[in-house]
């Protein structure tokens, strides 16, 4: 039997949100495989769309899943989620919301 395995782990990271592309940070997740994120209480946040880019500093346009439909969240204040798995390979995302916020954001890999 191997040893245990080990996971990359990012602390949590505060990502501005924004209802244009142009206004969102950009999130380096390129070594990392999924995470989670959490709305914080409070938060006007109720849908996130998440952007994706191969490349940092690019336009980010629409992560489309499998079915070719955009990868959307319904959110609330105070609940976290898991990164959807249709954003495993996209190594930079945004994330655009119906109203400007911040998520707080871990990522592991």
């Amino acid at each position: 039997m191997s040893g245990p395995i080990t996971r990359g782990y990012r602390l949590p990271i505060d990502v501005a949100v924004a209802t244009t592309e142009a206004a969102c940070d950009e999130l380096d997740k390129a070594e990392f495989a999924s995470g989670s994120l959490q709305v914080p209480s409070g938060s006007s946040l109720t849908t996130l769309t998440i952007l994706g880019s191969h490349t940092a500093g690019d336009a980010h346009v629409a992560v489309k899943d499998q079915d070719g439909a955009a990868v959307t969240m319904t959110v609330a204040a105070g609940q976290v989620y898991e990164l959807p798995s249709a954003v495993f390979g996209v190594p930079f995302i945004k994330f655009q919301g119906n109203a400007a916020g911040t998520v707080s954001v871990v990522l592991v890999g």
